[in-house]
């Protein structure tokens, strides 16, 4: 028999983030233990899925990062993302929608950081941890806008830096 609809339930347990190609092929700094719930059912024209992912034990290099949680739902033609990273150093809300007939900007991006360590944001950057040992600085801001996947030509979006710090 055939069917469209297509059903998942799956569980991550304690897995070394560096085990994964990806992370290895990014040449990622970051070192964690990944856990996480992934949730999805439905057939293509009506598709949900919920997804948890957890990141323990975080560092860059020798220092400590601190825990992030990244939440991802998906309706249909609507995506969520939301993360809270480095123990709520930097959040944010990320919100899709891919209904190619929808013409005006239909998507946003909402991050807020309070005081992210700079060395340690650009080590994870660019996959350099020795930027870290060079210089030390702190960085809040607040970003937020409003675009059209399909036409990032009328993308709109505010940048207010709050705090740039370096030493």
């Amino acid at each position: 028999f055939t069917t469209n609809y297509l059903e998942y339930d799956a569980i991550l347990e304690n897995l070394r983030a560096r085990s994964l190609n990806s992370f290895r092929k990014y040449n990622s700094v970051l070192e964690s233990r990944l856990f996480g719930e992934f949730f999805g059912s439905g057939t293509e024209s009506d598709f949900t899925s919920k997804s948890v992912l957890d990141i323990k034990s975080a560092r860059v290099g020798s220092k400590v990062v601190g825990d992030s949680t990244v939440y991802v739902y998906g309706d249909r033609s609507k995506y969520s993302v939301r993360a809270k990273l480095f123990n709520d150093a930097m959040v944010g809300k990320l919100e899709i929608d891919t209904d190619k007939s929808i013409k005006k900007n239909n998507s946003s991006l909402d991050v807020t950081t309070k005081n992210i360590e700079v060395p340690v944001l650009l080590a994870l950057l660019v996959g350099d941890k020795s930027l870290q040992k060079k210089f030390n600085g702190v960085l809040n801001f607040d970003l937020s806008s409003n675009f059209n996947p399909y036409n990032l030509t009328n993308l709109d979006a505010k940048l207010n830096l709050l705090e740039l710090s370096i030493f």
